[in-house]
């Protein structure tokens, strides 16, 4: 008499999986090296606009699915989310366009989420209380996070990343 394991194990659910139907194709472009062409709808605006990116990275946070990849027409790196993404189609006999200095971890060091950033990282500063000083220990809001104190009644640590609505949101 088996149980049903769901009984027993939850999954985070996600309210859309949308962008997961496009995993393969963007995989495979990925492993193959090849540009994908796809419209694309931004928020705020009215309609969306046609890419071709040659892709280097997928990411994912927060429970979706992002692309990074180089802009064909600009010459720019650049993420786009997989669930706003529509009619994507592989470019097979296009010759990829690798962008010399894209290294992930070095694209990503000082990025809070998937939000890169112009310039240069800020020191950030948080002080927490002791009560939310062991959910701050056991789950750092940065991989970059540093302790500066930690006494009984206080707990900081200090970001280095640069300034973006992202790392508002997760402060407030």
């Amino acid at each position: 008499d088996e149980e049903d394991i769901s009984s027993k194990v939850q999954f985070e659910q996600q309210a859309t999986d949308q962008g997961a139907v496009h995993l393969s194709l963007v995989l495979e472009a990925i492993r193959e090296h090849y540009p994908i062409k796809f419209s694309y709808q931004r928020f705020g605006q009215s309609d969306p606009k046609e890419h071709i990116i040659h892709p280097y990275l997928l990411k994912q946070y927060n429970g979706r699915w992002y692309l990074i990849g180089q802009q064909d027409s600009k010459g720019y790196i650049t993420t786009f989310a997989l669930d706003r993404i529509s009619e994507p189609e592989s470019l097979t006999k296009e010759k990829m366009k690798f962008h010399a200095s894209f290294d992930p971890d070095s694209y990503f060091r000082h990025s809070f989420g998937i939000t890169t950033f112009e310039g240069e990282a800020e020191k950030v500063v948080l002080s927490f209380d002791i009560a939310q000083a062991q959910y701050i220990k056991t789950q750092p809001l940065h991989p970059a996070q540093t302790e500066l104190r930690s006494t009984d009644k206080e707990y900081v640590v200090e970001l280095e990343v640069g300034h973006t609505i992202e790392l508002e949101m997760a402060i407030l």
